[in-house]
């Protein structure tokens, strides 16, 4: 009888153990389920330069706490920092307005990323005279 009892209290106690060190472990380390979280975001091209009148495309891609990337153009807000040098569209599209620099955010819930792009002043590229073959007059 006594070594029944001391076969149940031996149990009772590894049970007690086992509950109590599952009871520890926390459920997103060892949860397959648990998500991995956005870490940083970065815009490229990076800290390119403009030319009025050619629209460029950026891109987001956010790098996660498992190690993974992904693509999040099309899921990031964007935004600039100086709308009178540089607009952006929804999906990421940038277009020169004026010269000077300007910031290109993308932004998913706290997390950003941005670069600087440069306009640089217009240059002059041809002259064109016309009449080509002008007739004077005496």
């Amino acid at each position: 009888m006594r070594t029944r009892w001391l076969t149940l209290a031996f149990l009772f106690a590894l049970i007690c153990v086992i509950s109590s060190l599952t009871g520890c472990i926390s459920p997103n380390v060892y949860s397959p389920t648990s998500q991995p979280t956005l870490q940083s975001i970065a815009v490229t091209p990076a800290s390119p330069a403009l030319v009025f009148g050619t629209p460029q495309q950026f891109t987001a891609m956010g790098a996660y706490s498992d190690g993974s990337h992904k693509d999040l153009t099309s899921t990031v807000s964007w935004s600039s920092d100086k709308t009178r040098v540089a607009t952006v569209s929804t999906s990421g599209m940038v277009a020169a307005v004026a010269q000077g620099t300007a910031d290109i955010i993308a932004t998913s819930g706290s997390t950003n990323g941005q670069t600087t792009v440069t306009v640089p002043a217009p240059t002059l590229q041809s002259i064109a005279v016309t009449p080509a073959s002008p007739t004077l007059a005496f």
